[in-house]
């Protein structure tokens, strides 16, 4: 695994600077670089790598079937149990802490084409396997999914959100779901929860959701709006500024937040890559709702990366 990494390493050209204010930004450039790696031509193998909600990448080898959590700026890396199989390329991949190297740390892969997920504890030996189902809900497939206070939560319906505990121990492996049954949101001009494709996403230990819908009957403009998930009163509450972040969201309902001063953009921003995968940038400021997505900056073409690739890629080694 060393080897491979090494050999996708080659490929940035800038080099890693200890202490760098500006990690996001780095982690950015260098994930551009090596998805235009991807594209090479003739090469002896492809690595298959997907990006995490926290700037790190899952690299797994197509040929050994390692697998390893790598930061492309500080190349540091942690490895993984041996993987019985390949990941499909499709997949969404977490952590349940900042950083893979925090006592307790889970890495989650959900297949994004089956009901399937993957997971381990990094400090284990072993990684699970379960294909999960929903009595209540036959056919249910995990769409959007978020890490907070280092469980994984999902939504079924509008009114029901389940929270996955991972234990990762031979004597328990399965996955624990409880259901927490909370007030629904309900959107401007009577739109459906149901049609209106959300994101959930952590920030700063806090589960948020954003959500764009058309609030008139035909056609119009989109509105769209970010609520917080207030797990006492169990009810979502709106959220304006969001304190010097702002979120990425991609397609596989891909969803991260980072910090706008070290990507050197204005904060309160969502990135999101719509159905025509163009990017827009959308204001969650005071009032700012009804204003037209602001222009994507050419220099911020490695954040269009990101988005459109995190659930999967290769790069050719």
């Amino acid at each position: 695994m060393e080897g491979l990494i090494g050999e996708i390493e080659s490929v940035i050209r800038r080099p890693a600077t200890e202490g760098d204010s500006s990690r996001t930004q780095s982690f950015v450039a260098a994930f551009e670089q090596i998805v235009a790696n991807g594209c090479r031509g003739r090469a002896r193998r492809k690595a298959r790598c997907w990006a995490t909600q926290h700037c790190w990448l899952l690299v797994q080898d197509p040929v050994s079937l390692d697998a390893a959590l790598w930061d492309p700026v500080a190349r540091d890396r942690v490895d993984l149990p041996h993987l019985a199989k390949a990941l499909p390329k499709n997949c969404k991949c977490l952590l349940s802490h900042e950083k893979p190297t925090s006592h307790g740390c889970v890495v989650l892969v959900v297949d994004l084409d089956s009901p399937a997920l993957w997971y381990c504890r990094v400090s284990h030996r072993s990684w699970y396997s379960h294909e999960y189902s929903f009595e209540k809900h036959p056919g249910f497939q995990i769409q959007s999914i978020a890490a907070a206070h280092e469980d994984f939560y999902f939504s079924v319906s509008p009114t029901e959100l389940v929270c996955m505990e991972l234990m990762c121990y031979e004597f328990s492996p399965e996955p624990r779901f409880t259901t927490i049954e909370h007030g629904k949101i309900w959107l401007a001009g009577g739109f459906p929860l149901e049609k209106a494709p959300q994101h959930l996403v952590e920030s700063r230990q806090e589960l948020l959701v954003f959500i764009q819908y058309y609030p008139m009957p035909i056609g119009g403009y989109k509105n769209y709006g970010v609520w917080k998930m207030d797990f006492l009163k169990r009810e979502w509450t709106k959220v304006y500024p969001l304190r010097d972040r702002v979120l990425l969201l991609g397609p596989w309902r891909f969803a991260a937040s980072l910090p706008a001063g070290e990507l050197g953009v204005e904060d309160s921003c969502v990135y999101l890559i719509g159905d025509d995968n163009v990017m827009q940038i959308r204001s969650l400021k005071l009032f700012a709702c009804m204003r037209r997505p602001y222009p994507l900056n050419p220099e911020m073409s490695g954040v269009y990366t990101l988005a459109a690739n995190a659930c999967g890629f290769d790069v050719a080694v």
